[in-house]
């Protein structure tokens, strides 16, 4: 049994801390080195410790399959169509971006751009393609591909086209420069083509043969028609998913990688617990804390934990019922124990803490100091007795996401606590899509959700519009509490086209303020990343923008 953990250091002061970045082999951290990892500052600091082992020694190319679980499944294999956390575990198989992240930092590297360059007022930015890159039909990868891509992604409106609010053009003046305009700087913006969410390109032919009447929607749920270095082989929703190596991938065969990628999503935790024990997966991902903490005692098994993006809330509903009024919503914020959930609840993880703020602290611009609840019943009771109800007396439904273990534990914390207040909590399990259907319907939203998000940009503007600006509501983003403050949604909007960065810092933290106060969410913890994974499994590299996902081209077992 092998435990490594790569925790954050506790940040609080004005000036967030820079490291470098350091890559450690498995051997390092068996022998006890551990990386401490804070607040992004710049575009070239450490976003999570990185757990990628060391390179075979052997002289010998290794190629066996690697198969790993997931307790949630894909909700579409169409990587424009969602901002889900279960889907990009394909997409990235499939799919590739302009850049990426370089190993577990910010600093971008190549992809399939060799180059870029942004004018200087932000506004303009051109890529300079890889040559002879193929899709998996036979297709090239051109300019004109990235152009009808990128304005396919902006038409349907959904997953990540609010990144691409700002662009007024796309350009393709020859099959090797591709050419982004905007209306003006936005901030982060080249982060929109390197993320778990960022633009993908798509097979031309495959878009335009099956455009149909919703741009090929119908026929992308279920095909994939990418650069990328497997092949969809085969796919059953909620039961599997096989890859196989692409024969024409740019990058080539030679070296270590796995010669298939099999997801087998595993739905009762003791299973996936038992096949991850034996070695029938390699890894696995979204698995109930019980199960990664019983994995900790395993031989064979190697369980490693990072600093991550993610940040958990509980969601209040703002348009109706007793929660409309921002005095409950401070005082259900004041009766919840926020220490019960990050110690005990979560336990496992040794890098948890209470969320200060509605962005993590791991986060590029994030604003230290901020105003925080602490768990003070007496003080929650008085104020629901200002507000018209001095001893509770009404429910609240409460959405629990099937593909999220962890939404039941908060929500169980979550009724005990209200209880005490005299307010009845009604927990609802639901499937994916059933989840999506319901909380994306502001008629049909519960009263209160837990929900976890993670960024697409490197910026905090991608919580604050997802989790809390206006247009962020139904299926346009993750505000899944309908609150609305157009001041909060003036300042992030300002601030996210500001480019002057203590100007644009200033007006991120004066909406982050207004957005305490209000109260629509309960910011819960900062949540690390906990990946089981068989002792035996090389190449694996986190990065917290690719979260839930494998870099499964590098990786092996050996």
């Amino acid at each position: 049994m092998t435990i490594q953990h790569e925790s954050a250091r506790d940040a609080r002061g004005n000036e967030l801390d820079v490291f470098l970045a350091k890559t450690l082999t498995r051997r390092q951290l068996l022998q006890g080195a551990v990386v401490t990892v804070v607040g992004l500052s710049g575009a070239t600091t450490i976003l999570a410790a990185c757990g990628s082992s060391s390179p075979s020694s052997s002289a010998t190319a290794v190629q066996s399959g690697v198969t790993v679980g997931s307790y949630g499944n894909a909700e579409t294999l169409d990587p424009m169509a969602s901002l889900d956390g279960q889907s990009p575990l394909l997409w990235r198989a499939a799919y590739e971006r302009l850049i990426n992240y370089n190993g577990n930092t910010t600093q971008y590297e190549p992809g399939l751009a060799e180059s870029w360059e942004i004018s200087k007022d932000g506004k303009t930015v051109v890529f300079h393609l890889r040559p002879n890159v193929m899709f998996s039909d036979g297709e090239p990868m051109t300019a004109s591909a990235w152009k009808l891509s990128a304005e396919r992604q902006i038409a349907i409106k959904m997953g990540m086209a609010y990144a691409l609010s700002t662009v007024k053009s796309v350009e393709a003046p020859d099959d090797s420069t591709f050419v982004v305009r905007t209306t003006g700087f936005s901030d982060a913006f080249i982060s929109a083509f390197s993320s778990n969410y960022g633009l993908f390109v798509i097979s031309p032919k495959a878009i335009t043969d099956n455009k149909g009447t919703d741009f090929a929607q119908s026929y992308l749920r279920t095909h994939m028609v990418g650069t990328g270095p497997y092949l969809l082989e085969s796919y059953t929703p909620s039961q599997q998913a096989t890859f196989k190596q692409n024969p024409t991938y740019w990058r080539g065969w030679a070296g270590n990688h796995a010669k298939s990628f099999t997801v087998d999503y595993v739905h009762a935790a003791s299973t996936a617990q038992l096949e991850l024990e034996s070695g029938a997966l390699d890894s696995a991902v979204l698995l109930p804390d019980n199960v990664v903490a019983a994995l900790q005692h395993q031989s064979g098994v190697t369980v490693l934990e990072y600093p991550s993006l993610n940040l958990q809330y509980i969601g209040l509903n703002c348009r109706k019922g007793p929660t409309r009024n921002k005095k409950v919503r401070q005082a259900i914020a004041y009766g919840f124990d926020y220490q019960a959930y990050v110690k005990q609840i979560n336990s496992l993880y040794t890098g948890a803490r209470q969320a200060q703020g509605p962005i993590p602290s791991t986060m590029t611009e994030y604003v230290p100091g901020l105003p925080q609840y602490t768990y003070d019943p007496s003080r929650a009771k008085q104020m629901l007795a200002a507000a018209g109800y001095p001893n509770g007396g009404f429910s609240l439904t409460c959405a629990v996401q099937e593909a999220y273990p962890w939404t039941a534990e908060a929500s169980q914390l979550f009724l005990s606590n209200m209880a005490a207040l005299g307010i009845t909590v009604k927990p609802q399990s639901l499937a994916a899509a059933a989840f999506d259907g319901t909380m994306t319907n502001p008629t049909t939203a519960l009263d209160s959700v837990p929900i976890v998000w993670w960024p697409t940009l490197n910026t905090p503007y991608d919580y604050l519009f997802a989790v809390f600006n206006t247009a962020g509501q139904g299926t346009a983003g993750y505000n899944y509490a309908y609150y609305s403050n157009p001041t909060v949604d003036n300042l992030m909007n300002k601030a996210y086209v500001e480019p002057d960065a203590s100007k644009r810092v200033s007006m991120f933290g004066a909406a982050e303020r207004l957005i305490i106060e209000d109260s629509p969410y309960l910011l819960l913890m900062e949540q690390p990343y906990a990946e089981p994974q068989r002792s035996n499994l090389n190449g694996f590299q986190f990065n917290g923008f690719y979260i839930y996902t494998y870099n499964i081209y590098d990786m092996y077992v050996a």
